[in-house]
């Protein structure tokens, strides 16, 4: 009877990801019911990279994964796993306070974090109209997520390292 260090029930994202980490260091066996890994969830997943998103804890994990992403280990992924997407909040007059509190909350921790007024919202999304907004927020940090592509790195490279 072979012994091993972890067994992983299921292959998504999370299985996947944690199977890659603990291979470097353990032996692993990573299983799924499924006729394919990830096939009920991570295909379906929100694959937009945001540092805004979240509760505090959150945002200091996507934070904590930009530089993962950005570059991955050499090998990993065949193409970036991040396309930049900048992404707008919007808000009308009578919702500026929540826009307020929103920006006090999360602008010292998210650097791409800018505020902008209703003539440049207008600037950057023409099909808004002037008079029905108070200002916004834009996250030029935001990036679309290629979740097949990172999945399949961990994938291979859990098959790589055993």
């Amino acid at each position: 009877m072979e012994t091993l260090d972890f067994a992983i029930i299921g292959a998504g994202m999370a299985g996947a990801s944690v199977a890659w980490q603990l291979a470097g260091q353990a032996s692993v066996l990573l299983l799924e019911r499924e006729s394919q890994p990830g096939y009920h969830t991570t295909g379906r997943s929100a694959a937009l990279f945001l540092e805004t998103y979240g509760t505090p804890q959150i945002r200091a994990l996507t934070r904590a994964s930009r530089a993962f992403l950005d570059q991955p280990p050499p090998g990993f992924a065949d193409s970036p796993l991040l396309s930049p997407r900048g992404v707008l909040y919007i808000a009308g007059p009578d919702q500026m306070d929540l826009l307020d509190a929103t920006w006090q909350e999360l602008h010292t921790h998210s650097p791409s974090l800018q505020r902008l007024g209703p003539a440049e919202l207008v600037e950057r999304a023409p099909c808004l109209r002037l008079e029905a907004l108070g200002g916004g927020l834009a996250e030029s940090g935001a990036a679309d997520i290629d979740v097949h592509g990172l999945h399949q790195g961990y994938l291979r490279g859990l098959r790589q390292r055993g």
